[in-house]
């Protein structure tokens, strides 16, 4: 069980960085009528062929982050796991703005500071 939101998707941008996954490739295909939504079931097998595998706990946590009237906000969810690879908007920003790096560390149930 991951310690927070943010202790997850840590988890997902360290596999998709290392292993190059382009999750939205996964997902998009669900959303015939390209509204930025999908069912639960869509995202969760959308995940799973991505090989982001899922425990019961991860997938609510993600379905309440990520709720959409009555389906799944895919585009937000890949906006924010992919940011390993590109920062959304960044040509249309000011270009000396500078880039936050991303801390692809996680914990998941440590208790102690260390990430060894």
């Amino acid at each position: 069980m991951p310690n927070s939101l943010r202790d997850l998707i840590s988890r997902f941008q360290s596999k998709i960085k290392e292993f190059r996954i382009r999750v939205r490739e996964f997902l998009r295909d669900f959303d015939l009528l390209r509204l930025g939504k999908i069912t639960q079931s869509q995202f969760r097998s959308g995940l799973s062929i991505a090989k982001l595998p899922l425990s019961e706990a991860e997938f609510k946590l993600l379905c309440e982050e990520y709720r959409f009237e009555d389906g799944i906000d895919w585009r937000k969810f890949c906006d924010h796991v992919e940011q390993v690879f590109q920062v959304k908007g960044l040509e249309t920003s000011d270009p000396s703005q500078p880039i936050d790096s991303l801390d692809l560390n996680y914990r998941y149930g440590r208790k102690d500071n260390s990430f060894g």
